[in-house]
């Protein structure tokens, strides 16, 4: 391939490779794909709006001095912002921080080749490995999109700056751009990732991540003359697309400029997606060298070139063949586009405009109903039409003609009983049946209802976990995908351990002597194949399901004898950090009770029993339980075997 020269333009390079003879893809060639970029980029706008509006609706900025200048508001009414959209996203997040936070470890690392292999060690480390600063604050981003607008997304890539080199970043609903009828990520032929980003940080990208410097020279002078004083953000694309197969990554950026389009192409070629995986294959090549060899003629030696193969090892790069890209759907349903997903705001929208008009409503009526009007006591004997008089009524003052004091009515009370009514209807829509039930405004609520709503509430509440944990599942896979091979590399340490490599022999036919050692990864942990799955799904919803079935069964248990290692077991799995310590504790007090009643035990054996250990004739009617009493004392310590054994001598 044809090298460029310095300082040509991305378009002169596809020129020239095209004159050479040598063929460039289309899915590299920018002008075939900068109108089918720009196609794309124009089509999404429609959702770019819709997501501005969705969250202008979330937020609802009432500016009430605003609306009375504009004439929407008279100077006595007041517009009352009700968030129903916001709240109910707010009430649903509790249950995600749960899952994520509850577990001391974050992905359950199941081995397919090896089951019997204690994998606790690995999924410690990978978790803190993992728990880097703003990797939570990214995956809680992503779900408070996904409920916001139906969905949201994440990419996970190779980040040498990370502890495994490994990061999940949050993309924003808006910013992953794909065709409007799409139904599967990785089908689609090409997206693009949009970031704003700033003048330095477009520097910063031509020194660190090789971006072509003639396009971002030429950004950086349009954007220094028409922005004057005032910075503006710079927006480029990040473009994914698959050639036969194989993830290629560029950048790209389009502006306007005037009246005219200028179109600064790739701002970085597409080159393969890097994800820090390698394969190690061998390499033979073959090194010349001068060795004397004896001529076949005449037997005398002459230097002669021979080449040897020598055999090598290095690491190759590996092909990807999926976007790393992970979306979210707030909601599974029988549409397959991803677009016609719906989230929280679409949902709760109309509830929210009849609780804003309802709540309105209720307290502009109650304000003017406060307000004190006056008229003279006497109608007016000309019989004339009814004017305002230009008086203001002022407190302490006397006036000369009798007034009658009048107010409007005060709005009815069952205007906040709809509006509550709207509140507790849509609880009953999130699944929260609980909490409607609290909120319902009569006197028919009993503790078994109660009960029931409970339980109905946490079976609503698995279906989001559910799809959040499927999400989970496809991010740490594809996290593990990167993390593992920087481990076999050894480019970081997960599972390390200290291996000495062998010192050159002392003296010739003795063995090699110790030394120096270094450190490598376990390959009792790297060299196996795992199944990732989210630990929320074992350490919080099905340990929340098992407490909650031993909570019904503790009752029916507690006169039992089992109860006591049923006791133990909720303490281990309600409080696995304190279990030891309190199961200690209650051990020791069984142990205690067993021994006072085997003694009790003894002691009724003595005085219920004669020499040979027959139960006395006046406590035969009670021989059948005080013989099941009697075989709790092991042998050799009741009264009957004690007088047996004394009596053996004679």
């Amino acid at each position: 391939m044809t090298d460029p020269a310095p300082g040509q333009s991305l378009a002169q390079q596809d020129a020239q490779k095209t004159q050479t003879g040598e063929q460039v893809p289309e899915a590299f060639n920018w002008n075939v794909m900068e109108p089918r970029v720009r196609k794309l980029i124009s089509d999404w706008d429609g959702e770019v709006r819709e997501t501005k509006r969705r969250r202008a609706i979330r937020k609802i900025d009432v500016n009430t001095e605003a609306l009375r200048v504009e004439g929407k508001l008279l100077a006595d009414e007041i517009l009352i912002g009700v968030r129903v959209a916001d709240e109910n996203i707010r009430k649903e997040q509790p249950i995600f921080v749960s899952y994520l936070t509850q577990s001391r470890r974050l992905a359950i690392f199941d081995c397919q080749t090896n089951p019997r292999l204690n994998t606790e060690p690995l999924e410690i480390a990978f978790t803190k490995g993992m728990s880097y600063s703003g990797f939570l604050k990214n995956i809680f981003k992503c779900i408070d999109g996904a409920q916001t607008h139906g969905w949201d997304s994440v990419e996970v890539l190779f980040d040498s700056s990370k502890p495994l080199h490994c990061g999940v970043e949050h993309i924003g609903h808006e910013n992953l751009i794909f065709s409007s009828d799409a139904k599967d990520i990785q089908a689609q032929e090409f997206i693009l990732r949009g970031f704003d980003v700033t003048i330095v940080q477009l520097k910063r990208f031509k020194k660190k991540h090789g971006f072509n410097p003639p396009a971002i020279d030429s950004i950086v002078e349009d954007m220094q003359a028409r922005q004057a004083d005032t910075p503006r953000n710079v927006r480029i694309y990040k473009y994914f697309t698959k050639v036969e197969g194989v993830v290629f990554v560029g950048w790209c950026s389009l502006r306007d400029r005037g009246e005219g389009t200028e179109i600064t192409g790739w701002l970085k070629d597409p080159k393969p997606l890097d994800m820090g995986r390698r394969t190690l294959q061998e390499k033979t090549t073959f090194q010349e060298s001068i060795e004397m060899v004896p001529d076949v003629m005449t037997g005398l030696p002459v230097a002669t070139p021979i080449k040897k193969p020598v055999r090598t090892q290095e690491w190759v790069p590996e092909t990807e063949e999926l976007y790393p890209i992970v979306p979210y759907l707030y909601s599974e349903s029988e549409e397959q586009c991803i677009t016609s997903q719906k989230g929280r705001v679409f949902f709760d929208l109309p509830s929210q405009e009849a609780q804003i008009a309802l709540w309105s409503l209720f307290i502009n009526g109650a304000v003017r109903a406060s307000n004190v009007y006056a008229s003279p006591d006497q109608a007016s004997a000309t019989g004339s039409a009814m004017r305002k008089l230009d008086m203001t009524l002022d407190h302490g003052c006397i006036y000369s003609e009798p007034m009658r004091f009048f107010h409007t009515d005060y709005p009815d009370p069952g205007i906040l009983r709809a509006a509550d009514g709207l509140n507790t209807r849509k609880s009953q829509e999130m699944g929260k049946s609980a909490e409607a039930v609290i909120n319902r405004d009569d006197s028919r609520k009993t503790a078994e209802e109660l009960q029931q709503a409970e339980g109905e509430q946490t079976k609503m509440g698995t279906i989001p976990i559910m799809l959040f944990s499927g999400f989970m599942r496809e991010v740490l896979s594809l996290a593990w995908y990167i993390v593992h091979s920087q481990a076999v590399q050894n480019l970081v340490m997960i599972m390390p351990m200290e291996i000495v490599l062998p010192g050159p022999a002392p003296l010739p036919g003795m063995p090699p002597s110790p030394g120096r050692s270094i450190r490598v990864n376990n390959p009792t942990f790297i060299a196996q194949t795992y199944d990732i799955k989210p630990a929320g799904d074992t350490d919080v919803i099905r340990r929340a399901e098992k407490i909650e079935r031993r909570m019904l069964l503790l009752p029916i248990i507690q006169p039992t004898a089992a109860y006591p290692e049923f006791l133990m077991d909720l303490i281990r799995e309600m409080l696995p950090e304190d279990a030891d310590k309190y199961n200690s504790i209650l051990q020791q007090g069984i142990e205690s009770q067993q021994q006072q009643m085997l003694g009790m035990a003894q002691m009724l054996q003595e005085a219920t029993t004669d020499e040979k250990g027959a139960v006395m004739p006046e406590w035969k009617p009670f021989e059948a339980q005080l013989t099941q009493m009697f075989n709790m004392i092991p042998k050799g310590q009741g009264a009957g075997q004690a007088g047996q054994q004394q009596q053996a001598p004679k």
